[in-house]
């Protein structure tokens, strides 16, 4: 019989994972540097999110009563005037809990608080806003008619910040606007809706106002 011979084994094929050595010529291609950068670049960091909301929350957190309602007080309005904007928002955050458990205390010192609140209504950083719209919903609904003579400025910058961009901020502020109309007299919360948001240059505003009185009406009933 005819002798088998083997076949030769077949040559390895070259490591194509290998990269070559490129030329200079090469390396500066552009070809090569989009793969270059392709390869080497680094993912980005995300921003830590949740810091609004975070803030927003513990303020619509009423908590508890304090223990020591005079010294929170007292802490209150230094943290109103205080220049940081986070010492600010705690100062706000404690101003909501006491409007919910020591009204009384606010009395003395009602006008103080409110052009305090005001005047963080209109920072131009939301966060602060934010809680400040929520402070003055506490008042409107916690002091109702207790608030009249003090309401006129407050009202105002509401409806102002109504036409703001950020949506959160114009919902908050209706949210206080709506406490207003559902519990202060309804003959000074008319004259101020029609005084300062009825005759506003800003469509939107006066959009509000309308919707304002138009709930006041529903609320009031034909009679």
């Amino acid at each position: 019989p005819p002798e088998l011979v083997p076949e030769p084994e077949p040559e390895p094929e070259p490591d194509t994972t290998q990269s070559e050595e490129l030329t200079g010529e090469e390396k500066s291609s552009p070809l090569h540097q989009k793969r270059f950068n392709k390869n080497t670049v680094k993912p980005r960091l995300r921003a830590n999110k949740g810091t609004t909301r975070d803030v927003i929350g513990s303020a619509s957190s009423d908590g508890a009563p304090f223990s020591n309602p005079k010294e929170a007080l007292t802490r209150c309005l230094q943290q109103l005037e205080h220049p940081e904007w986070e010492v600010t928002v705690q100062g706000l955050q404690t101003l909501v809990r006491l409007s919910c458990h020591h009204l009384a205390l606010l009395s003395p010192v009602l006008h103080q608080v409110v052009v305090a609140v005001t005047k963080h209504i209109r920072n131009l950083r939301s966060q602060v806003a934010r809680v400040a719209c929520k402070a003055s919903t506490c008042l409107f609904t916690f002091l109702g008619r207790g608030i009249e003579n003090e309401m006129e400025e407050l009202c105002a910058v509401l409806l102002n910040r109504t036409a703001d961009t950020n949506r959160f901020l114009r919902a908050d502020c209706n949210t206080a606007l709506d406490a207003m109309v559902d519990h202060v007299g309804s003959s000074r919360t008319v004259a101020t809706i029609v005084n300062k948001g009825a005759k506003h240059q800003n469509a939107v505003v006066r959009a509000t106002a309308c919707r304002l009185l138009l709930r006041l009406c529903g609320r009031l009933g034909p009679e």
